[in-house]
């Protein structure tokens, strides 16, 4: 089934392929596969193909027959390659949950930014060219030995002074610039990242059950703080699975409230727990 039909889900339902997930998120980095972990994202959406309930064989048929064709092995042979067959982005398609399936995005050769990189990174990574992405606030860059690369708007190669003319144009002439914007993120921020903007696609979309979806996947990534827990509560309120929001919230308070009065959010919970009366 396409990314982008998505059949109904219940975010309480348990999964094989979230405990997968939850395995792979967890790997150290050089086991790690983001086509794996991007492909198991995209399963909890929509049922792929394979008889696991991911697309994960076309997708990774997809990166290796893109890197079949990579004659430069670099970063901007790469990109150039990538663009070439097709790769770029569309403003468009922001507002479309696929952007953000890798198995879709491998398939259009259209998508997020960070779903762009992640298809230059893993196809880079198949013709041995080290490459990583780039998680510059509001725009996901990729880098490699031989410097920046954009695959959202097709450039192969920028300088540090064109990457922070991107980010002004984005949040405006007067941003504080940091060089630091351009360090690599690890594969785990990556999916992290991922995860957050589907939630907030779905949140604005009032599809409040695959919003919960992707928070309970974020809340597995490592590195993705306890406060994340009440932004999982309030989604499943949202859904109507106001017994698991209450769970939630009451793990949360047990925890120590991460921020927040323990006796605010276990009120919070008792509140949720009523309306199933």
């Amino acid at each position: 089934m396409p990314a982008d039909r998505q059949p109904p889900l219940d975010p309480s339902h348990p999964s094989e392929l979230t405990t997968r997930f939850a395995g792979v998120v967890r790997r150290s980095a050089p086991d790690r596969g983001l086509d794996e972990a991007c492909a198991l994202v995209a399963a909890h959406f929509s049922v792929g193909a394979d008889p696991d309930g991911t697309d994960l064989v076309a997708v990774r048929s997809g990166l290796d027959d893109l890197a079949r064709g990579v004659g430069d092995p670099s970063l901007r042979g790469v990109v150039d390659h990538l663009v070439a067959a097709g790769l770029g982005g569309d403003p468009s398609d922001y507002a479309s949950p696929a952007s953000s399936m890798l198995p879709a995005v491998v398939r259009r050769r259209r998508g997020l930014p960070i779903l762009l990189a992640v298809v230059a990174v893993e196809v880079a990574r198949r013709c041995e060219v080290p490459a990583a992405v780039v998680g510059m606030p509001g725009h996901v860059l990729v880098v490699g030995d031989d410097g920046l690369a954009d695959p959202f708007h097709r450039r192969s190669h920028l300088r540090p002074a064109d990457a922070c003319d991107l980010f002004r144009r984005l949040h405006g002439a007067s941003a504080p610039w940091d060089p630091s914007y351009l360090d690599p993120v690890g594969d785990a921020q990556v999916v992290a990242r991922i995860l957050a903007n589907l939630a907030n696609r779905y949140r604005a979309d009032r599809d409040h059950r695959r919003e919960a979806v992707a928070l309970g996947l974020r809340s597995l990534v490592p590195g993705v703080g306890a406060e994340e827990q009440a932004a999982l509560a309030s989604a499943l309120a949202r859904s109507g699975a106001f017994d698991r929001a209450a769970t939630t919230m009451e793990a949360l308070a047990d925890a120590g409230g991460a921020g927040t009065d323990p006796e605010e959010l276990r009120e919070r919970a008792v509140r949720w727990r009523a309306r199933l009366n």
